[in-house]
């Protein structure tokens, strides 16, 4: 498994758990915006992984 994609798969599982986390327990209270931390990072690891290895791809298709 390539480090991108580790790293890809890691910012999934957090920015989910973030989301989840202040879902429930932050509604009623100020930090209930980190729920677009999370939301900002799980798309980050969405894109991180898949671009990586089709530009890998890529160059090894050449």
């Amino acid at each position: 498994m390539e480090k991108s994609s580790i790293i890809g798969t890691a910012a999934v599982i957090i920015g989910a758990l973030m989301t989840l986390i202040s879902f429930i327990f932050l509604r009623a209270t100020d930090f209930y915006a980190v729920r677009w931390i999370g939301v900002v990072i799980m798309v980050a690891g969405f894109s991180c992984g898949p671009a990586h290895t089709i530009s890998k791809h890529k160059k090894e298709t050449r």
